[in-house]
């Protein structure tokens, strides 16, 4: 699992030098609409984790 299949990524803990890296991974996912980008208004895990409390 990772961003070029559709998944999430952390940006609070993402390394600076990387982050363009990750927002670009994170793009071609999301206009493919691959895996949770399949959904029109994806929850992060952090948020459907705090609703689940």
């Amino acid at each position: 699992m990772n961003l070029r299949d559709g998944w999430w990524w952390y940006r609070k803990y993402a390394p600076e030098d990387e982050d363009m890296v990750l927002e670009g991974l994170e793009k071609s996912a999301r206009e493919a609409n691959k895996c949770l980008w399949a959904d029109p208004q994806p929850v992060p895990r952090w948020e459907w984790r705090k609703r689940g409390r």
